[in-house]
C-alpha cells in the first residue's frame, strides 16, 4: 500500500469529480477549478496505489483553518485516508501558526459528525436550515 498526498492539479479533476459525484455531490467542475486558483485555498488529493483516493479543500485564513470539503472514494474509505488528509490539512506549511479549523456538516449525516468527533473535533452549535433541507453542525478542531 503506497499512499501520497500531494496538492491537487488541474488533471485531477475528473477524478475528484467522481469522488464528488458519489459522495457529497455538492460542487461543480467550476468551483474545483476555482479552488485550485485560490491563492488562500489548500487543496489536496490522496493517491492511494497509484490512484486517487480522496480530496480536501479548505481555506487557510489568519490563524484559522476553514474545512471547505472532504471526500475519500466508496471503495477506499475505513482505510485511514480521510483522517491522513485531515492530518495533513493542519500542518503549517507557510510558517504560520494555526490555532483551529472549523467545518459545517449536515446534522444528518452521522457518519461524518463520528468521523470528525473520532478526529479531535467537538461540536460548537448549530446553524439551523444552512442547507436547505438540513441543519448545520459547526464543529471545531483546536489544533
Amino acid at each position: 500500500m503506497i499512499i501520497n498526498i500531494r496538492k491537487a492539479l488541474f488533471t485531477d479533476i475528473d477524478h475528484i469529480l467522481e469522488i464528488e459525484q458519489e459522495s457529497i455531490n455538492s460542487w461543480t467542475p467550476t468551483q474545483f477549478i476555482q479552488e485550485l486558483s485560490n491563492e488562500f485555498s489548500t487543496f489536496l488529493v490522496c493517491e492511494y496505489n497509484n490512484s486517487i483516493a480522496g480530496y480536501i479543500i479548505a481555506w487557510k485564513i489568519a490563524d484559522e483553518i476553514q474545512l471547505n470539503s472532504i471526500a475519500v472514494k466508496r471503495s477506499f474509505r475505513k482505510q485511514g485516508i480521510g483522517s491522513r488528509l485531515l492530518s495533513e490539512i493542519c500542518k503549517d506549511d507557510s510558517g504560520r501558526s494555526f490555532t483551529s479549523v472549523f467545518l459545517e456538516v449536515r446534522s444528518g449525516n452521522s457518519d461524518a459528525i463520528r468521523f470528525y468527533t473520532d478526529n479531535g473535533f467537538t461540536k460548537t452549535g448549530l446553524r439551523e436550515k444552512y442547507y436547505n433541507d438540513d441543519d448545520a453542525v459547526l464543529m471545531e478542531k483546536k489544533l
